[in-house]
């Protein structure tokens, strides 16, 4: 089983928070490579918005994040792995 390292969890939050904007409702993929393992999440989550104060105005932030369908894959020289990937975690890189 391939393990999930923070930081595949990381460009993963940031990929989807950039797809998900300030936007309650995302449905899509998301891919990157990290070194040789390549990662797609297939995604359907509603986003809960809070309006938050900034230095340079106000702005929005995640406040919570409510899966509805998710799917995590990893593959490596091509082949699938089967990988420990926690949505929980992932949250916890996207929530402020």
């Amino acid at each position: 089983m391939y393990e999930i390292q923070s930081q595949i969890y990381e460009k993963t939050a940031q990929r989807l928070s950039d797809a998900m904007g300030d936007e309650c409702f995302f449905s899509g993929s998301i891919e990157f490579t990290d070194e040789d393992v390549e990662c797609r999440m297939l995604v359907t989550v509603m986003a809960y918005h809070r309006n938050a104060d900034g230095a340079d105005g106000g702005y929005k932030v995640v406040d919570d994040l409510v899966p509805i369908w998710w799917e995590f894959h990893t593959f490596i020289d091509g082949q699938e792995c089967i990988n420990d990937f926690d949505f929980g975690i992932l949250k916890s890189f996207i929530i402020a």
